[in-house]
């Protein structure tokens, strides 16, 4: 449940950063874009890889695959950086 709260913050997050910075078009095409190509990436690899997972009943493994989603999740953020800035000054004007 814990996972659900820091993916949804990031998500959100990520939406109002790029809602400052692009035209509404451009942000339109790239957020469908992106939701299209994340959803068929999450829904074709995710069950199949915590199928297996949950099959070997391991939670060992289980974990792994926690920690990769966590992982992966971390290493979005960083991307967000070097635009941050310029959304908030934007904001201010």
């Amino acid at each position: 449940m814990i996972i659900f709260f820091f993916a949804s913050a990031g998500a959100s997050s990520a939406y109002l950063t790029v809602s400052e910075i692009f035209p509404m078009e451009t942000r339109a095409m790239a957020i469908a874009f992106f939701y299209a190509v994340g959803t068929a990436a999450g829904g074709i690899s995710g069950p199949l890889l915590f199928g297996v997972l949950i099959a070997s009943g391991k939670r060992a493994e289980l974990a792994i695959g926690y920690l990769i989603g966590a992982v992966l999740m971390i290493a979005a953020g960083p991307d967000v950086i070097p635009i941050h800035p310029a959304a908030a000054l934007r904001h201010r004007r």
